[in-house]
């Protein structure tokens, strides 16, 4: 048996093993309980997470998550086209099978992960079927219905000796909780969603049974019928499900049927995006006449594969990006997700490292950050404000004409001290606005090469659309 209890376990889990997704799915269960969160705190989120960026990305520009085909640069105007929870469960989904990959049980971990998902499409396919307006916190909630077990294959401690002789048990989780744990995976699951703040609604499905409440029973038929799912549709308890789901939606079995084999589908077709191959065969597939329609996906996006090289021009992306912040612009303003977008589009346009802006507060024009990208991009910002205030700095002095510059061209930026500023490779451009200067951006490289004039060239551009984004909103705060 364990010598761990299970306090143990919740601790380790989230200290040692995967604090990075604990710290992930916190911030965005935080974000899902609050009403008055924004766009742009989704955008923080998935920013400060490079790796997720890059993935999220790949996915938000698929077939299967974005049909239109419009390109989306980036997170933060893809969650303009596509919308805030969309982008939230899958900037979820993505975080939670990043943190799984390395495990030793692999095919285990896989097939919980597939078996999550499905959970997550069937639960949120029958919230949208009853007409439940809370479809976005069932989706999460189903998602990580099964995350004890999830975490317990991946992470399992003195007890990978004794898995290996019953991995291939189909009576493996009976015997893990009986003879190994002490403790059951289920209580793991509610141990890790409370420590970590993630889902009251699961919480309360995991405690509770009862379907008297709709949304918890959208949850655990969810869940049950996408467990049975993990062998076969036709077994006696899968048979029980789709009989129990079609008292609940008021259907014939037959069409129930049909209808959760067509979302098992959409759920298979989705995880081989993600880069579970359907032919391991983690959610069953029943006879081909009796799905209703068969489908062989394409453009497949593995999670964890390379980036394609990107052929088009950078001279195409900039003018695609510009446009992109021309329509927020012309949309109802919101101030930081416009700032956040465009510090994000030139990241992508430049292939900066770090940005930030840097705006005058209050009469003693006190500079403050207001947005940032990048990698230790705070304390860059800190560092310039205290150079900005110090009236004798070199970088006060390249910006004493109120106009951009850069490393390129500026003797004060290329004579910086590197013991004062960590690089002299960056860029600068004042914030106008009403006849005023509000602030200032900078880009900056420090690992990914020197700057050049087409960049700074570019950089101007995106700079001109914050002034014209200022200008805007000063204008609509001011009494008609």
């Amino acid at each position: 048996m364990s010598t761990l209890r299970l306090d143990q376990w919740v601790s380790r889990l989230g200290k040692e093993e995967i604090p990075t997704f604990a710290n992930t799915a916190r911030r965005m269960a935080a974000i899902s309980c609050n009403n008055e969160s924004s766009a742009n705190d989704l955008a923080q989120v998935i920013l400060h997470d490079s790796a997720m960026t890059a993935r999220v990305l790949r996915l938000v520009n698929s077939a299967y998550y974005n049909p239109s085909g419009r390109k989306l640069d980036t997170v933060s105007y893809a969650i303009v086209v596509l919308g805030f929870e969309k982008v939230r469960n899958l900037a979820l989904t993505v975080s939670m099978l990043e943190s799984t990959v390395n495990s030793n049980m692999l095919h285990h971990v896989k097939r919980e992960m597939a078996c999550a998902y499905h959970a997550a499409v069937q639960a949120q396919g029958l919230a949208e079927r009853v007409g439940h307006a809370d479809t976005e916190n069932i989706y999460i909630a189903a998602l990580l219905h099964r995350l004890g077990q999830l975490m317990f294959w991946c992470f399992p401690y003195e007890l990978s000796a004794q898995l290996e002789q019953i991995a291939d048990d189909p009576k493996a989780y009976e015997k893990v909780e009986k003879e190994l744990l002490g403790f059951s995976l289920r209580q793991l699951t509610d141990s890790l969603i409370t420590e970590w703040n993630l889902s009251p609604l699961l919480h309360d499905a995991l405690t509770d049974r009862s379907l008297r409440d709709q949304k918890k029973a959208c949850i655990i038929h969810g869940s049950n019928i996408a467990n049975c799912a993990k062998t076969s549709w036709e077994n006696t308890d899968a048979q029980r499900q789709i009989r129990a789901i079609s008292a609940f939606i008021h259907a014939p079995a037959d069409e129930t049927r049909l209808w959760l084999l067509e979302n098992a589908r959409r759920a298979e077709n989705g995880l081989e995006k993600m880069g579970l191959d359907k032919s391991e065969g983690f959610i069953a597939r029943p006879t081909p006449q009796t799905t209703g329609k068969n489908s062989t996906s394409q453009n497949v996006i593995g999670i964890f594969d390379r980036a394609p090289v990107d052929q088009e021009s950078r001279l195409e992306k900039q003018s695609r990006l510009l446009r992109q912040l021309t329509h927020l612009l012309n949309e109802e303003l919101d101030l930081n997700h416009f700032l956040i977008t465009m510090l994000e589009s030139i990241h992508h346009a430049v292939g900066c490292d770090q940005s930030f802006i840097l705006l005058f507060k209050g009469k003693a024009r006190e500079l403050v950050l207001k947005q940032h990208l990048g990698a230790h991009s705070t304390q860059l910002a800190r560092t310039a404000a205290t150079m900005l205030a110090a009236k004798n700095s070199a970088l006060f002095a390249a910006l004493s004409d109120n106009d951009a510059c850069w490393s390129g061209q500026n003797l004060f930026i290329k004579s910086l001290n590197r013991e004062d500023f960590p690089t002299a490779n960056l860029m600068v451009c004042p914030i106008n606005a009403m006849a005023k200067q509000l602030g200032y951006v900078f880009a900056i490289k420090t690992d990914s090469g020197d700057l050049c004039e087409q960049d700074f060239a570019s950089f101007r551009h995106f700079c001109d659309h914050a002034s014209i984004a200022f200008r805007l909103f000063i204008s609509d705060k001011k009494p008609q």
